[in-house]
Formats: C-alpha cells, structure tokens, sequence
C-alpha cells in the first residue's frame, strides 16, 4: 500500500484504528469520498521525495472530483472554487494570465510528481456530507506530520486555514512553516499570500530544485 520510506514511519497501529472504522462505515452501506482506491493516494510521494507539504481539509464529497491529493479533482471536472483561487495567486505570483477555466486541468497530480505531499486532515469523507469524518483522521494524520517532522532534509510546509494551522505543533525544526488564511472564496485574505513565490525561493536557498506551480491544460492532460 505504502512506498518503503512510509512503512518505515507509519505505525500499524494507526493503520489498523483507521482501518477498523472504514471497515465499520462499509458495513453500514456508507459510500466514501475518495474511491477506496484512492484513499491514500497522497502517498504515492515517497516520504524521501517530499519537499513540500500543503495541508487542506477534507475530500470533495463528490465522486466525480475527489482524487485523493488534497484541492485537487479530476481532469475532466470544472476547477473548484478554492483551487480557482489558489491558481489565481498564481498567476498573480509569477505574473502569468489565466486561461478560461473551462480549459484549465484541476487535477495536480504534476505537483505531486515534483514532491509536493498534498495531504487533507481528513482522508476520507461521506459522499454528500463535507467534514463526515473530521477527527476520525486526527492521531493517523498527526502521526504522519511527526514522520515528516523527523527528516533531516528541511521541507517547507504551507499551512492554509485553521484546521492546517492547528497542526503546526507537530512540526519542529529545521523545517519551514508559511501561514495563510484558507483559499476558499468563503474566507478572505489567501490571495496575496506570496506562497508560492516564497515557497521556490527558500528551495532555491536549500541547492534544491523550484517547483513547477504552473496549471495544467486539459487538452494537455488528455494527448
């Protein structure tokens, strides 16, 4: 299920509580967001691969969105409204315009391909219900954090809203911590935030490689 950078730091322990409730929620006919398949998908990106950290909420409710990497959906869907705003501070950021949404891909997996770990606080919810299962997630995700925390290499860690910040006890030095209000078009405050430009700079400083934040287009994502 896990890379072998993971199986060395997630404790079975927390896999099995995890799984016991899964398996609780499948036998009272629950139907979950993400797909079961999908569930840990984030951990595709091995534990020595990650340089970055993005921390969101929880899974889109919506089957036909979630993917598994937090704010992103599928290729074929219509960007959510928070991913809208973070693509806007990207463009803001680097000075690039935006495309018609309607062209531009919502799903980032690109960004998990360069070792940015797009983890929810919540890796699963009810279909039709957001936040159905806040706190069931709570000691997996912390536990995850402190695997993180306990790298040598420094990551930067992007910490957007009140359900991210919380965590921010759990992740201790030599790693970097940048804060942002959440980029729902509910709150207001993420554009601006000059995460991304912030972001390349301190991986620059480290001898590492900036990230590519660049969208994709749909017509890219299908040749």
């Amino acid at each position: 299920m896990f890379p072998e950078g993971w199986k060395a730091v997630l404790k079975q322990e927390y896999l099995t509580d995890i799984q016991q409730f899964l398996k609780s929620e499948k036998e009272a006919g629950v139907v979950l967001s993400p797909r079961p398949s999908e569930i840990f998908r984030a951990f595709e990106t091995d534990l020595d691969r990650v340089r970055v950290v993005i921390i969101g909420q929880d899974p889109y409710p919506n089957l036909k969105d979630a993917g598994g990497l937090a704010f992103s959906a599928r290729n074929d869907r219509p960007v959510p409204a928070s991913l809208k705003n973070i693509f806007r501070e990207i463009s803001r950021s680097f000075g690039i315009p935006l495309p018609p949404w309607q062209d531009i891909s919502p799903d980032l997996t690109h960004w998990a391909h360069q070792g940015v770990f797009l983890l929810n606080t919540s890796l699963t919810t009810r279909v039709g219900e957001r936040a159905a299962h806040a706190g069931k997630w709570v000691h997996f995700i912390r536990h995850v954090l402190r695997g993180l925390s306990q790298r040598e290499k420094p990551i930067v860690f992007l910490l957007w809203g009140s359900h991210a910040q919380g965590l921010r006890s759990h992740i201790i030095d030599p790693h970097v911590v940048l804060e942002a209000k959440h980029p729902s078009p509910m709150t207001t405050g993420f554009i601006g935030c000059n995460h991304f430009v912030e972001t390349n700079k301190i991986l620059t400083e480290w001898g590492d490689t900036p990230v590519n934040w660049i969208w994709k287009l749909k017509r890219d994502l299908n040749d």
